[in-house]
């Protein structure tokens, strides 16, 4: 995946060992049939250098997400991203941290000590430069992944299907190559001119109207 080289990133996710699963309520019963679920302590700390004094600022959230969600590549772009920016990371410096954290995320969901739990705790813990989060180049929006709503339908069926002579590049919602040998996955081109696996670009159109690299906003679908 192409992603811009900015030093000073850094990621970390593991499975913190001194985690209490959620005692079951009262509908234990059903809850037996739902599907395992990550429990995820989200940090990120952000730092700017003035002199010799270093000053930093930490931002946590907490979330859930289904494991399937995280592991499955046509989805994890869109579920990470939404996390990202919800603790304010910018849009240009999230595939870098979407592909350690799905990666990681599919490791941990395998794990043998994990094969019969309902929920799995995970830490993720970023630190970025401020000046990295400044110089996004896309304008000063604090939420930056997920777009307001869904692609019009009329504008998915017509975006441009093309053929690729060799690899193009990666796409950067499954990680996987365009155009590799021996692929026949179908390839489309946005009106932007970004072009993605089409049952990836159409997942993720499903749940925002943006284009995942530049925000280019299709058309919203009408209620």
């Amino acid at each position: 995946m192409s992603t811009p080289a900015i030093s000073g990133l850094h990621c970390e996710v593991w499975q913190p060992q001194d985690f209490s699963e959620p005692s079951c309520s009262s509908s234990s019963s059903s809850s037996q049939f739902q599907p395992p679920e990550f429990f995820i302590d989200f940090y990120v700390s952000s730092y700017a250098t003035h002199g010799d004094e270093v000053i930093s600022t930490l931002r946590y959230k907490n979330f859930r997400q289904r494991c399937d969600v995280l592991t499955q590549d046509s989805f994890s772009w869109s579920a990470i991203s939404s996390m990202l920016s919800e603790t304010n990371v910018p849009y240009h410096l999230q595939p870098f941290f979407i592909h350690q954290i799905s990666t990681r995320a599919r490791g941990i969901a395998t794990e043998p000590i994990n094969a019969l739990s309902r929920t799995i705790p995970m830490v993720v813990e970023l630190i970025l430069p401020e000046d990295a989060m400044e110089d996004s180049g896309y304008g000063s929006e604090p939420h930056m992944g997920i777009g307001s709503g869904r692609a019009s339908r009329a504008s998915i069926q017509e975006m441009e299907r093309i053929e690729i002579d060799g690899v193009l590049s990666d796409c950067v919602i499954c990680l996987d190559e365009i155009g590799s040998i021996g692929c026949e996955i179908d390839v489309v081109q946005m009106p932007c001119l970004h072009v993605y696996h089409l049952n990836c670009i159409h997942k993720w159109l499903e749940l925002s109207n943006r284009c995942p690299l530049c925000r280019f906003q299709m058309p919203l679908e009408e209620e």
